[in-house]
């Protein structure tokens, strides 16, 4: 990755990057961390307190994935499987514990598939200072229907690098 000259290790099904680059050559892959990585990192480079940590956390379905930025480096980057809310409660303080990160100076950043009422955040509220949901760029002019929903959804789709 350009922006934080790190390296992500992912796997493509042969057959279907095989198929899939006949019909376009000139196509690139990329993991879909990649944007996720690569946009929190650049924008924390140039935060004035990128000297203070920063969590991120992406929600999926099924899957959340974790980074957290810190002195203008990738201190962490990982993916857990959950079933239930407490899992990724579970999941957030674990690192936060194994990194020794501030529960008071650290913010955490959602975006993804959460609602802002969910248990996870009411709960995180209580162990973590800082919790907040993405806002998608002001610069930018979505189409109409981005305005219908909540804009920490697509959060990383928009801001694709």
């Amino acid at each position: 990755m350009p922006k934080s000259c790190n390296v992500l290790i992912y796997s493509v099904n042969k057959n279907l990057y095989s198929e899939i680059s006949k019909h376009f050559p000139l196509m690139s892959v990329f993991p879909q961390s990649y944007s996720f990585i690569e946009n929190h990192y650049q924008k924390n480079k140039i935060a004035e307190d990128s000297d203070i940590g920063k969590m991120f956390v992406q929600v999926f379905d099924d899957f959340i994935e974790i980074i957290v930025l810190k002195e203008s480096e990738l201190k962490f980057y990982n993916t857990f499987s959950y079933k239930t809310n407490n899992d990724i409660l579970y999941f957030i303080i674990n690192v936060f514990e194994q990194l020794k990160l501030s529960q008071t100076e650290t913010s955490i950043g959602f975006s993804g598939l959460i609602e802002t009422d969910n248990l996870t955040i009411l709960n995180l509220r209580k162990f973590v200072q800082i919790v907040y949901f993405e806002s998608q760029n002001p610069y930018y002019k979505y189409f109409y229907k981005f305005q219908e929903t909540a804009p920490h959804y697509f959060y990383n789709f928009l801001n694709i690098c």
